[in-house]
């Protein structure tokens, strides 16, 4: 049995803030190849210089936010001579509390942008607390000639409290599956594949809604109805010119005269309300050792979503100039990423 009980001091000079936050660490072995764990602590998180978001306006810093964590552990690796010796099973289950969230600025519809701050879906999210809290399963096979494998999966939720309801954040992912698998082909050639699956993250639901025209009313005409429309005489003051009102061939350079699309409102859902389709994607990297005086040479070849899945990554708002009026298109995550490398470990 093993106890670690334990102080971190902070002191953040550019807001006065001092902080004592304790943490306490559990661990049990009942036997030579099982582990049980748990740990508390209270962690908190000042506002650094560079985290001051100037380019979305932020002028001043937050104060520290303080989280509370709790978790519960259990660790086996199967002994013995067996098929399944060396097989090693790791359970966690966590929760964590975040009091005082720092603002933050999000974009509505992508969640990746170059400039994501000159976006229109750019807003603010102040949450008045925050929660995450989920388990987590892992499995390392054994090593079988030239054969290794892990798996692990993940249940868990990431939410605000904003207003009266708790809101997933933007990168709440329920359900979360890692396969990978390690070939070796020869003494120097390795194949790695690993495969990925998670929920869609939130996002917010967009819907376009013509607005039909008002009761009476003349696209030709702003005015509408008999008044300020015109009879074809001559008003007042008017010396007139014999026209009859009937518009002469050759067209006219009224734009009160040319057709135009029909309005079209955005309407917002509530904040990440909706999820957008499962992700999924396989990785695949080449590998091959090379021989050097100092360290280890590895060159590798890698092609990331090798079978061009299409995952979608959110939409955008774009004015369509052919249609006249706002269409909604949807935005991908890259498809098949090739890449070459060399890395040297000493």
């Amino acid at each position: 049995f093993t106890a670690e009980l334990g102080a971190r001091f902070d002191r953040h000079t550019l807001l006065g803030e001092s902080f004592v936050s304790p943490r306490l660490n559990l661990a049990f072995a009942p036997g030579t190849n099982t582990v049980l764990r748990a740990g508390w602590g209270i962690f908190r998180q000042s506002h650094r210089p560079y985290e001051l978001q100037v380019e979305d306006g932020q002028t001043g810093f937050a104060e520290a936010e303080r989280g509370e964590h709790v978790y519960l552990g259990f660790e086996h690796v199967v002994g013995g001579e067996g098929r399944l010796a060396g097989l090693a099973f790791r359970a966690e289950a966590y929760r964590r509390e975040t009091d005082n969230p720092r603002v933050r600025f999000e974009n509505l519809f992508e969640p990746f942008n170059t400039f994501p701050e000159l976006e229109p879906d750019r807003v603010e999210i102040r949450p008045q607390r925050g929660r995450g809290q989920g388990i987590e399963l892992f499995l390392r096979g054994p090593r079988r000639g030239r054969l290794a494998w892990w798996v692990n999966y993940a249940y868990a939720s990431s939410e605000d409290r904003i207003g009266s309801r708790w809101v997933p954040r933007k990168v709440d992912q329920p359900h979360t599956l890692n396969l990978d698998l390690e070939v070796a082909l020869g003494k120097r050639w390795r194949l790695n594949a690993a495969w990925k699956l998670r929920s869609g993250w939130p996002t917010t639901q967009l819907t376009l809604v013509e607005i039909p025209p008002e009761p009476g009313g003349d696209p030709g005409d702003p005015g509408g109805g008999e008044e300020g429309g015109s009879s074809g005489e001559p008003e007042d003051g008017d010396e007139g010119d014999g026209s009859s009102g009937m518009e002469e061939p050759g067209g006219t350079d009224d734009p009160g005269d040319m057709e135009e699309g029909p309005e079209i409102l955005a309407v917002l859902g509530p904040l990440n309300s909706r999820r957008l389709p499962t992700y999924h994607r396989l990785d695949l990297r080449l590998s091959r050792e090379l021989k050097v005086r100092r360290g280890r040479l590895t060159l590798f070849f890698e092609a990331q979503n090798a079978y061009n899945r299409n995952n979608l990554s959110g939409f955008d708002v774009v004015f369509d100039d052919d249609l006249g009026q706002l269409v909604i298109t949807d935005e991908f995550w890259p498809g098949i990423v090739p890449s070459l490398g060399l890395t040297w470990e000493l």
